[in-house]
């Protein structure tokens, strides 16, 4: 909504200041709570006010009927695993040196400078600036969502993302804690996280660059790896070796990758390409409950129950409604895709009939004019009586 009343560059421009103001007050926090609000409130606010105006601009320029519109949005998210891991490395190398507060410094200045070399490029597109290299449009319905369609999809959006966050939360929070439970050292229990940030990587590039060829069915693929996540965390209880974990980790990432990739694209298709904003902002701030909830729901239920299989079984429930939600959304727009099909067959029924009444017209039309044609033409010439003698 910024992005609509406020210019872009400063819809952008503001989210950095607040990112910016978090970072250096987080440079001079005196405790933890202080450095919780900065950090956590701040921060995060300002970077979401600045990423999602720029994740519609994205989408401006990259129509969903352009052949690059799943690439381009998608790009973010194949490139942040490589930032994670830089920016991770160059963050601890200045804590040793420096000291942790000098890291927000060189973070709020390394936002300033990426964000002064971007808002120079920062417009929505025009007309002659369009790319012409287009693909099939999406389809829009001819018949509109009704209200209580659409607030199902809305709730059942809501509820896959959270149990998205969730899975994903509880997986980083607790694999490490659950290789060391088994009797794995610490190096070889930190090898899952290797291994899903390997085919987390790929499996988001595959995505990116291949998912162009199957929009339309990008909620498929979505339901498909779901399931492939269920069943994972149904099956790693059982694990007893370094190198089944190392497999579940690698699973993990493979069936997680996809859905992170194309999630703006996932957008357009649960509505026929209506509400699109809507769906991607309610995807983004059921993110955040998710992980709020994946952060405190391990220690949870290991400190009632000390038990990983129930908190992994949990999960794989967790995925599992992710499975039923996307089913049930995929069946919600066929029905709507068939009641679309029948008001067009109604409407090309109803042009054919016009055009046969039509054309049934103008056969009448020149049956009558070759009738006419037909008889012998009169001249008719008009007679001028002229007056009588008595009239004179």
């Amino acid at each position: 909504m910024a992005a609509k009343h406020l210019n872009i560059r400063l819809s952008f421009m503001t989210g950095l200041a607040i990112s910016f103001l978090g970072l250096v007050l987080s440079s001079i926090a005196p405790d933890i709570t202080f450095l919780t609000i900065s950090r956590g409130v701040f921060v995060g606010f300002g970077v979401n006010f600045t990423m999602v105006p720029i994740s519609f601009l994205i989408a401006e320029w990259f129509p969903w009927e352009h052949r690059f519109h799943v690439l381009a949005t998608s790009f973010r998210m194949m490139i942040n695993p490589i930032g994670s891991v830089a920016g991770a490395n160059l963050i601890r190398w200045i804590n040793d040196l420096l000291g942790w507060r000098y890291s927000f410094g060189v973070l709020a200045i390394l936002a300033v400078c990426t964000a002064f070399g971007l808002v120079l490029f920062l417009r929505h597109p025009e007309e002659q600036d369009k790319d012409k290299a287009h693909s099939e449009a999406l389809e829009q319905s001819k018949i509109p969502w009704s209200r209580a369609s659409k607030m199902i999809i809305f709730v059942l959006w809501v509820t896959i993302s959270s149990c998205k966050a969730v899975g994903q939360t509880v997986f980083y929070t607790i694999v490490v804690k659950y290789g060391e439970d088994l009797g794995f050292d610490a190096l070889t229990a930190t090898h899952p996280l290797t291994a899903d940030g390997i085919t987390g990587s790929i499996s988001r590039g595959l995505t990116s660059f291949l998912g162009d060829y199957i929009k339309g069915n990008i909620l498929h693929m979505y339901a498909v790896c779901a399931t492939m996540l269920s069943v994972a965390n149904v099956l790693v209880p059982y694990v007893k070796s370094p190198v089944e974990l190392i497999i579940f980790g690698a699973v993990i990432g493979a069936g997680q990758g996809p859905i992170l990739a194309a999630w703006y694209a996932a957008c357009s298709e649960a509505l026929g390409g209506e509400s699109v904003h809507t769906l991607f902002v309610l995807q983004l701030v059921s993110w955040g409950i998710g992980q709020s909830i994946g952060s405190i729901l391990p220690g949870l239920i290991l400190d009632f129950t000390k038990s990983y299989t129930l908190l992994f079984h949990v999960l794989a429930v967790s995925y599992g409604f992710i499975v039923f939600g996307f089913i049930c959304i995929i069946l919600l727009n066929r029905r709507h895709a068939s009641v679309n099909e029948g008001y067009r067959t109604y409407n090309m029924a109803l042009g054919k009939i016009g055009s046969a009444s039509k054309t049934a017209e103008d056969m009448s039309t020149s049956v009558y004019r070759l009738i006419l044609e037909s008889y012998p033409k009169y001249d008719y010439v008009e007679e001028r009586v002229q007056p009588s003698q008595d009239e004179r």
